[in-house]
């Protein structure tokens, strides 16, 4: 069986095979390695959400801070107040209402909650509440994109949760780098927290260990059919001979 590795055609077909095992192999490692830092990045999001509020700078970094548990004592601007659109929640589309809290401190902007896209099209949302509140909630990283990103968005919307894009529509204050999830607004639906899920680059990493077996038992197939194949002609040959 050995001796069809002389063979050119097996050299290729060899030298293919483990190509594309070792490639597999590789984007199998790949996609593990993502799995673990996912795995780690939620950890740490875990470790902020059940963490005591901390009291932020509005200068600190959004990254930095991302779910962390805040609380924050101001007065909402009730003229600065933006849907944000597209913003499923429970298999529905809806958006976000985001209202400018006003502090000691300058301004922050808050999502109170969310509403279902066919009465945030037909209604305005419900008006936040009035004088000086404390906001228990989850500071976030703001959205990579244009608060407006086409002209087309309806007066009082938005299409991204983009802080210092939302003031510049309002015309408000310079705000902090996050905003704030709120979880104690009882007039909006909540948004929903972080859970931990399976990830799919574990499976996606399996799946690539499962194509390298294949390649693997394909090459061992193959080269034993041929081989069997080869050692029968050889026998009819032989026997034709010794006729």
């Amino acid at each position: 069986m050995l001796n069809l590795l002389r063979n050119p055609r097996w050299q290729a077909f060899t030298a293919a095979a483990l190509i594309a095992i070792i490639s597999f192999g590789l984007l199998s490692m790949w996609q593990y390695n993502r799995a673990e830092e996912e795995r780690i990045e939620f950890s740490a999001i875990a470790e902020r959400l059940d963490s005591s509020p901390a009291a932020l700078s509005y200068s600190d970094d959004s990254d930095a801070v991302n779910w962390q548990r805040v609380q924050v004592t101001g007065e909402y601007d009730s003229d600065a107040q933006l849907l944000i659109r597209n913003r499923p929640q429970s298999g529905s589309n809806g958006f976000w209402v985001a209202t400018l809290l006003r502090t000691d401190e300058g301004a922050t902007w808050v999502v109170r909650g969310w509403i279902p896209a066919a009465i945030g099209n037909r209604e305005p949302a419900p008006t936040a509440p009035a004088g000086v509140i404390t906001v228990d909630g989850y500071a976030r990283t703001p959205d990579n994109a244009p608060a407006r990103k086409a002209d087309d968005v309806p007066i009082g919307q938005a299409s991204a949760m983009n802080p210092a894009g939302l003031s510049e529509i309002v015309a408000g204050p310079q705000p902090s780098a996050w905003y704030v999830i709120a979880a104690n607004d009882s007039s909006l639906t909540p948004v929903p927290l972080p859970e931990a899920t399976d990830s799919r680059n574990l499976s996606y990493a399996g799946q690539w260990l499962l194509f390298a077996a294949v390649v693997i038992g394909g090459w061992f197939f193959f080269l034993r059919r041929e081989a069997a194949e080869t050692s029968e002609e050889m026998n009819r040959a032989n026997s034709a001979a010794s006729v």
